[in-house]
């Protein structure tokens, strides 16, 4: 992505935001890993979206009215430089476009004046994560709290429907993404006969992927046998079973954009049970496939989807009645059939009511028996087209 993409997201972005009103927006900050180090940074998607910046505690300010961008950079420590380096004004302007980048004094002023002479301040709320329990970055928070006496707009569903509808730079992107995954589970493949543990499977999945410059979008879910009906198996570290099953959720990262796709091998020679639960998800993860294409009701494509589901958990005799609780469908298959892709390994569709061309995501169906330790799930990454849908992960 080059300069031209940041600054043509933040032009589309402030078309139609409110007269008289100003954008803030605060990238992540760092997070504690240990007692002296800080956990691997990921930048707020957003904030990335709208400046290429990938580095923390970095603020962009866009008066609305006049067009003016500012840049405002973080004030780092001698000791911060020397062990972590830093990111120089040019290097930021060339990323991002924007013209004007300040140290944190000249942009507190900046800042000042935006709540002196302006009603109201788009800002990126922080999301409530607390239901999936982790404890959000605290960044988005300390910013409103600084904004406490102005009227603050959540930017999240206009730029939800930004990011929706991929453009050709981003298209092209997780392409790649989904190239070096593709390439990496291949690589499994090929020696998963000879491999004994999960690790060994990580070991090489990674290998594969920094040997084409990427990284993991998200901690790889590698899970063997009885392992693979917790939907995100921590880390891989149990011994694989023979004549079972290896599930891989895994997702490449390049340029910014993140693929998202599962495989399900074979270890050893399943018997004709898992056999029979590897089948029914492959027809269900077709039929829900060919359901999509531009102008499809959302709604519909999920209830035709699941109860397609329904029936294939009917056929292995795991429930006798389609039910869309805990006690039928969700019960054997417990999350959601698709989600976007892109940024974010679950990247926001703005939430559609219908599918729109060159929307991307994720088409994951499983059906997970713990009573019997059969745990089986395929995800396509696909792109709506005028066409019809592409599997982008074909």
């Amino acid at each position: 992505m080059n300069s031209d993409f940041f600054s043509s997201n933040r032009s589309r972005f402030c078309d139609g935001l409110k007269p008289n009103s100003f954008v803030v927006l605060t990238a992540f900050t760092r997070m504690q890993q240990t007692n002296d180090g800080a956990a691997p940074f990921v930048q707020e998607s957003n904030f990335w979206y709208l400046t290429g910046v990938g580095e923390p505690d970095w603020l962009l300010i866009i008066n609305v009215d006049s067009g003016e961008e500012w840049l405002v950079a973080p004030q780092l420590s001698f000791v911060h430089k020397a062990f972590d380096g830093d990111f120089l004004p040019e290097q930021a302007m060339a990323v991002s476009g924007v013209k004007t980048v300040m140290d944190r004094k000249h942009g507190r002023e900046i800042f000042k004046k935006m709540l002196a002479t302006k009603r109201c301040a788009y800002v990126v709320k922080p999301a409530n994560v607390r239901a999936y329990g982790f404890v959000p970055n605290p960044a988005q928070s300390r910013l409103l709290g600084k904004l406490k006496d102005t009227e603050t707009i959540d930017a999240r569903p206009i730029l939800a429907k930004m990011r929706a509808i991929k453009q050709p730079e981003e298209i092209a992107a997780l392409q790649k993404a989904i190239n070096v995954t593709l390439d990496g589970l291949a690589a499994v493949e090929k020696k998963l006969n000879n491999m004994c543990y999960e690790y060994e499977v990580d070991a090489e999945l990674t290998s594969e992927f920094r040997r084409h410059g990427a990284t993991h979008g998200f901690d790889p879910i590698i899970a063997a046998g009885k392992n693979a009906c917790v939907l995100h198996y921590p880390l891989p570290k149990d011994s694989m079973a023979k004549d079972s099953w290896l599930l891989m959720d895994v997702g490449a990262k390049t340029d910014g954009y993140t693929a998202d796709v599962t495989r399900t091998f074979a270890i050893g020679q399943p018997d004709a049970r898992h056999q029979a639960v590897y089948n029914a998800v492959q027809r269900a993860q077709d039929f829900a496939i060919g359901q999509l294409r531009e102008g499809v009701s959302a709604k519909e494509y999920l209830t035709k989807s699941y109860q397609n589901i329904g029936q294939e958990l009917k056929k292995l005799g795991l429930i006798e009645q389609i039910k869309m609780d805990s006690t039928s469908v969700f019960k054997y298959m417990p999350h959601a059939i698709s989600h976007g892709i892109g940024i974010d390994a679950h990247d926001p569709l703005g939430q559609p009511k219908h599918f729109c061309q060159n929307m991307a995501l994720a088409v994951e169906v499983g059906i997970y028996i713990p009573e019997e330790g059969i745990g089986v799930r395929i995800e396509n990454d696909v792109l709506i087209t005028k066409d019809g849908v592409e599997n982008m992960s074909k």
